[in-house]
C-alpha cells in the first residue's frame, strides 16, 4: 500500500479536498441552520462531522482518480491520511 504512495498524490487529493470543502462552506445550504433534537451532547455533534469528513475524503479520492488518472493505490493512501487528520481535527 505505501509502495504506490508519493507526495504528488497527497498534494493533488489535498487540493481537490480543499476545493470541495470551500464549495461546501460557501454553499447557500449552510445558512439553513437546522438543529436536530438528538444532538444534545458533544459525541452526537462530532460523529456526523467525522462521517462528513470521511465522505469528503472519499469524494476527493474519486474525483482525483477520474480527473487526473492517478494510480488508485496512491490516492487511496492519501485519502486515508486526509480522512484521519480531518477526523482528528474535528
Amino acid at each position: 500500500m505505501l509502495r504506490d504512495f508519493n507526495l504528488y498524490d497527497l498534494f493533488v487529493v489535498s487540493v481537490v479536498q480543499l476545493v470541495l470543502s470551500t464549495v461546501l462552506v460557501l454553499s447557500p445550504a449552510r445558512e439553513v441552520g437546522t438543529r436536530f433534537r438528538w444532538t444534545g451532547s458533544k459525541v452526537t455533534e462530532v460523529l456526523p462531522g467525522a462521517l462528513g469528513a470521511v465522505a469528503l475524503s472519499a469524494l476527493a479520492c474519486l474525483l482525483t482518480g477520474a480527473l487526473w488518472q492517478l494510480p488508485a493505490g496512491g490516492i487511496e493512501t492519501a485519502a486515508y491520511l486526509l480522512a484521519i487528520f480531518s477526523v482528528v481535527d474535528i
